[in-house]
């Protein structure tokens, strides 16, 4: 469960954040969306402990504060790709992710390294195993640190826009792992998209950010409207209902 009560951020004299209140209860499949510049990133760097509220507080399971080491037990990040400054396999960055569970100076062992493989196999990266990270495609790492997130099988994974530099077969297939962690599992994901249809078709509960501040939450249906659209984003769109999915469509 994440609850967040009366947020407040800023960077230097700059207000980013206004009072958020909001509650993603356990086993939810939330999404955040929202024109460019209304806050979402910095939202969920204030929920993973990257960033410090200046105001209110951030509640992981009833709880404020926990080690860095116990907090990557229970959830794991993944967000855009950024400059790559390390010549390490595929397979070296993906078992990163088994390092919350190893004691210090422990090796990983069979389990682990039958967990990455199996990762890399979800997310179609085993092929790549032994190759260094810096040889492969923005898309291919992105995949790459999907799985490094599969690894640690956190109970509580928060994405900041995953699958950007994904194809849509790609796209389609990764978010497919996420709602099988999330429907079979009892994973909660919180999911910062751009893309609506996405979030129409995976999200059970949307928050739709304007100018640092909440300005809808609730179910999908409730939230993805023409008029919040129309207000937040000042585009006109049609939404129908997919009938082989039964999940709402965006029509720009």
């Amino acid at each position: 469960m994440i609850e967040v009560r009366n947020l407040n951020f800023s960077y230097g004299r700059k207000k980013i954040l206004k009072n958020i209140n909001l509650r993603v209860d356990s086993g939810e499949f939330a999404g955040i969306i929202g024109p460019n510049g209304s806050g979402k990133t910095t939202l969920l760097k204030n929920i993973c402990r990257v960033l410090k509220p200046d105001q209110g507080v951030v509640l992981i399971d009833d709880r404020a504060y926990y080690k860095p080491k116990e907090l990557a037990q229970k959830l794991a990040t993944v967000s855009e790709n950024g400059p790559i400054n390390f010549d390490f396999t595929v397979s070296e960055v993906v078992l990163m992710g088994r390092t919350p569970f190893l004691r210090r100076f422990q090796r990983e062992g069979k389990e682990d390294i039958e967990i990455a493989k199996k990762s890399m196999a979800a997310t179609d990266t085993l092929q790549f195993i032994e190759r260094p990270i810096t040889q492969l495609s923005a898309g291919e790492r992105q995949r790459v640190f999907i799985a490094q997130c599969l690894a640690q099988m956190p109970k509580i994974i928060l994405l900041d826009e995953p699958t950007n530099y994904l194809d849509i077969n790609h796209k389609i297939k990764i978010f497919e792992i996420f709602s099988s962690l999330n429907k079979a599992k009892g994973v909660t994901i919180l999911a910062i998209l751009h893309d609506l249809n996405l979030a129409a078709r995976y999200c059970d509960k949307l928050i739709l950010m304007s100018e640092g501040g909440i300005f809808a939450s609730g179910r999908t249906e409730d939230v993805l409207t023409v008029e919040n659209i129309q207000k937040v984003y000042g585009v006109d769109v049609i939404i129908k209902r997919n009938e082989t999915t039964g999940r709402l469509i965006v029509l720009y």
